[in-house]
């Protein structure tokens, strides 16, 4: 294979990763567009084509409408669910978000170190928000749940 036919190759591939990338970027931004204009079946719409595409953003949106409840009725177990799936893949907002549900009990039994747990992941991306409640949450728990926390932080994923 010469030289030129490598750069083809590798631009054909770089081509086709954008064009994987790019329909949930548009679902996003047209779920986006929908919300702001106050059409949320739309915004529902479009976040969840997304976020089963495996778009973050997508998937806190989504998760944020089910909580919320606009434009249609409340799932907090289904806010749960898009918020866990979000958490875990690293999105900051969600991992405050399930630390929050977690604190509160919204949609689940109250887990005070879980909820330490989501929010140090949130502080550890420089999340200000997400640092004081997990320093609150310091202060009110024992230094050994503090310890089974950071052990579970460590092995849980």
């Amino acid at each position: 294979m010469n030289d030129r036919s490598v750069r083809c190759c590798i631009l054909t591939i770089v081509i086709a990763a954008l064009i994987q990338i790019h329909p949930a970027q548009a679902d996003f931004a047209a779920g986006a567009q929908a919300y702001d204009g106050g059409d949320y079946a739309t915004a529902f719409e479009e976040w969840q084509k997304a976020a089963q595409k495996g778009d973050l953003t997508a998937m806190v949106a989504l998760a944020d409408l089910y909580r919320r409840g606009a434009g249609r009725r409340p799932d907090v177990a289904q806010a749960f669910d898009w918020y866990q799936r979000a958490a875990k893949a690293g999105n900051g907002i969600a991992q405050m978000n399930l630390g929050e549900m977690y604190l509160n009990g919204w949609g689940i039994k109250a887990d005070r170190l879980r909820a330490w747990i989501w929010f140090d992941r949130a502080a550890a991306q420089g999340l200000s928000w997400a640092q004081k409640q997990r320093s609150i949450l310091e202060k009110s728990i024992s230094p050994a749940e503090l310890a089974k926390a950071r052990k579970i932080r460590k092995i849980a994923p």
